[in-house]
């Protein structure tokens, strides 16, 4: 079963097997297409028809999902790395690391999963405190 797209915008696509209208792909506000069912349309669907315009929806949400996945990948990677970065500080220039957090160890990858936990409350509590 080959979909066909027809771009009527860049917010819309109508989409047709062979000559039969099946519906529209319509960008939401999350920025991905969505399918929209003709609702003349009567009958049922098959597994392989709907993995068919499943398959068109991913082939065309494809380069948004990888800007949206990056963008995810580096938050994270930054929130590890200001993570770390805290950690090694307070082992470093506090003297009161295992006062404060006797469970940890002192090594980044052993406490790390931890840490990531502690770390965000002390966001949270830099957040609703400025002196903090």
């Amino acid at each position: 079963m080959e979909i066909k797209l027809e771009k009527q915008s860049d917010n819309l696509y109508d989409v047709w097997f062979n000559v039969k209208y099946l519906g529209r792909f319509v960008k939401e506000v999350d920025g991905f297409f969505h399918y929209w069912e003709d609702k003349s349309l009567n009958g049922s669907w098959s597994a392989y028809q709907l993995k068919a315009i499943s398959d068109k929806l991913d082939e065309i949400n494809k380069p948004y999902r990888e800007v949206v996945e990056e963008y995810f990948d580096q938050e994270r990677r930054n929130r590890e790395e200001r993570s770390r970065v805290e950690y090694r500080k307070l082992i470093n220039e506090t003297g009161m690391f295992f006062e404060f957090y006797p469970n940890l160890t002192g090594d980044w990858e052993k406490d790390k999963l931890e840490w990531f936990v502690i770390h965000a409350d002390l966001e949270d509590l830099r957040a609703q405190n400025g002196s903090f």
